[in-house]
C-alpha cells in the first residue's frame, strides 16, 4: 500500500462506519466460532485497527509485511509485531487455533501459496477467519492505490 493509505487508515479505522461495522461482524463471529483462548496469528494487523478485538478473545501475535504499518501499530500501542515477508511464515507447524486475515489475501500475488502456509501454521480443528473484498467489477483506482493484485467472487 502506498504510505498516504496507511496514514489514512490509521486517521479513520476507529471512527469511520465501515471499520466499525466491520468490528462488530468479526466480534459476532469471534464470539460464536472462535475456540477456547486459543494463540492468535493476526496476518496481516496494519495499522493495528483490529488488535483490541482480537487480544479479548486470545494470545496475540501481529505480523505485517509493511514497516510502514507496524511503525502506525506501535504508535497506537500495539507492541508484540513482527515483520515478515508474503510467504514462509517464521512459526512451526500446527502453532495456531485461530488465524485472522482480514483483507490481506488480495495484496498478495501468489495466494494459493499464502493459504497454504497459513493453514501449515493452524492448529488440527483450528479456525481461519479471512475477509477479502469482492467483485472484479468493482475494482476502482482505490485499489491500485492499496496495490491489490484482484478482487475475489
Amino acid at each position: 500500500m502506498e504510505e498516504q493509505e496507511y496514514l489514512h487508515l490509521a486517521e479513520l479505522e476507529n471512527s469511520y462506519w465501515w471499520h466499525i461495522g466491520r468490528r462488530a461482524i468479526i466480534s459476532s463471529l469471534l464470539q460464536k466460532h472462535c475456540p477456547s483462548n486459543p494463540e492468535i496469528l493476526n496476518i496481516g494487523c496494519g495499522t493495528g485497527g483490529t488488535v483490541k478485538l482480537l487480544e479479548k478473545h486470545g494470545n496475540l501475535h501481529n505480523v505485517d509485511t509493511s514497516s510502514c504499518a507496524l511503525n502506525y501499530a506501535q504508535k497506537s500501542g500495539v507492541d508484540q509485531m513482527i515483520q515478515i515477508g508474503t510467504t514462509g511464515l517464521p512459526f512451526q507447524d500446527n502453532s495456531f487455533g485461530l488465524i485472522v486475515a482480514l483483507d490481506v489475501l488480495e495484496h498478495i500475488e501468489d495466494d494459493e501459496a499464502a493459504l497454504k502456509d497459513w493453514l501449515r501454521v493452524v492448529k488440527p480443528g483450528g479456525k481461519v477467519l479471512l475477509t477479502v473484498p469482492a467483485y472484479q467489477w468493482l475494482w476502482s483506482e482505490h485499489d491500485e492505490a492499496l496495490h491489490h493484485f484482484r478482487r475475489y467472487h
